[in-house]
């Protein structure tokens, strides 16, 4: 019985622990994203200064 208990806590424990790698590979994907996003609009605006006449 208490092998049962072991194996059970073990196997929770690597449930929690693949659940919470795979919401900080999310939250990392997320965030690259957003960078990204956000570093294209920068180039955008810099292009668009850079040439006035750019429609």
């Amino acid at each position: 019985m208490l092998v049962g208990w072991v194996a059970l806590s073990l196997l929770v424990g690597l449930v929690h622990v693949m659940v919470l790698t795979l919401l900080v590979g999310m939250a990392n994907n997320c965030c690259n994203l957003k960078l990204r996003v956000t570093a294209l609009s920068k180039g955008w605006l810099e292009l668009e200064s850079a040439n006035p006449d750019f429609e």
